[in-house]
């Protein structure tokens, strides 16, 4: 649908009207957006001057969306995070769904000039495909890099801690596991009667519908998309439609921004290693791993014992770690229990090489993170297990690790 009016707004936002309908009365550049729309929330008051989707922009969204009135007429703003500045475009508030491959275009443009807000981007994202498709929840799952198993990276929606009940699934494991396996997409419209669907919170709060989708690529698959809702007479054959469309290439850019994600997270790690400093690497290495998890600490253990650390993380043996076995292990986070865990939330992670464990990672969380109070509030979402997940498809990563192990 086209919009009512687009502009463009500078860093300070200052606005440039590139189209307008006649009756909004948009005349005139060089103005604050402010004072040129001058919208009202639904009570009345003056919006713009405390523009909630400038702000959620400035804090790194990629997209940002807010109903408001303007000269009377009920609209809904949405923003988009550009280059220099920033794209807003005025629709009426019952306008039809955004084009999903629009926005694809827009997440891949941002996240090629900004790969580390990759988190936040995904969940965007997922939250304007879910709206769109009329669905409750939207998750992502990647593959690990060796095909073992599956871990939740991204989750938008309704009642996200019963969805977070359980973040990895084995091969053929869950809904997530059988649909990687057989390639195939899974649907269902009585998701409390299917055994083979084993989160019971989400059974428990009615949830009906679940459409789960493989995301292939080429010579393999990167992950499962799936979309979740309570009302079972949804029209399962127009969501295998639309996800069948965006599918492929929403397969293709997350192998090209996780590609580039690895890149520039190994960028200074590079150079360290090219100067044979070996520590240094590991510490920077931990350093954007601690950042982008948000982690009280981290950890990295080698094969033959040797531990490099960041931030404090509780004393642990290892010797009879899951993780030495290929498979994630944690505490209070839906994962297989740590055995050495001693009731503190903690995530251990395999670390790959030419199809070997030749390290662990473990994230420390001295609270476990919570989830915020509603999909779009504005407080820090907790990550979830993006930085394996990200680093796992890096085509680079594993050799750097490989490289860097044996010298820990």
């Amino acid at each position: 649908m086209k919009p009512l009016a687009r502009l463009r707004l500078d860093p300070k936002g200052v606005a440039t009207v590139l189209e307008a309908d006649p009756s909004l009365d948009l005349e005139g550049n060089g103005l604050p957006c402010a004072l040129l729309v001058q919208g009202q929330d639904p009570f009345g008051r003056p919006l713009c001057p405390r523009c909630p989707v400038q702000r959620e922009l400035r804090r790194g969204a990629y997209r940002a969306s807010t109903p408001l009135l303007v000269k009377g007429r009920r609209l809904r703003c949405q923003g988009y995070r550009e280059a220099e500045g920033f794209l807003v475009e005025l629709y009426p508030e019952r306008a039809e769904p955004p084009d999903l491959l629009l926005e694809l275009s827009r997440l891949t443009q941002h996240l090629l000039r900004n790969p580390e807000g990759f988190p936040q981007a995904l969940e965007d994202f997922l939250r304007a495909l879910r709206l769109a498709l009329g669905m409750e929840a939207a998750e992502l799952f990647l593959i690990d890099p060796e095909g073992h198993h599956l871990i939740l990276t991204a989750y938008e929606g309704l009642h996200r801690e019963a969805f977070l009940e359980r973040p990895w699934f084995q091969l053929g494991e869950g809904y997530p596991g059988i649909v990687a396996l057989r390639r195939e997409p899974l649907v269902t419209h009585a998701l409390g009667e299917d055994p083979r669907y084993l989160r019971q919170k989400v059974k428990q709060l009615g949830y009906q519908t679940y459409v789960c989708c493989p995301l292939e690529l080429p010579h393999s698959l990167i992950g499962v998309l799936n979309l979740a809702s309570r009302d079972p007479r949804l029209d399962h054959e127009a969501l295998l439609d639309s996800l069948g469309r965006i599918g492929p290439l929403f397969a293709s850019t997350l192998y090209t921004l996780l590609t580039r994600l690895g890149e520039v997270g190994l960028e200074a790690i590079a150079q360290h290693l090219l100067r044979g400093e070996a520590s240094e690497a590991l510490l920077t290495f931990l350093q954007k791993v601690r950042r982008l998890t948000g982690a009280t600490g981290v950890q990295v253990v080698a094969r033959e014992g040797r531990r490099v650390a960041l931030g404090w993380v509780p004393p642990c043996t290892m010797k009879n770690c899951p993780a030495w076995r290929g498979e994630v292990a944690g505490l209070k986070n839906g994962l297989p229990d740590c055995p050495e865990a001693e009731g503190r939330p903690r995530i251990c992670l395999p670390l790959w090489a030419k199809g070997e464990v030749v390290a662990v990672q473990t994230l420390f969380h001295a609270r476990p993170p919570r989830p915020p109070l509603s999909p779009t509030h504005s407080r820090p979402r907790p990550r979830l297990l993006t930085s394996y997940s990200c680093s796992s498809h890096a085509p680079h990563t594993k050799n750097t690790i490989n490289n860097t192990m044996p010298t820990l």
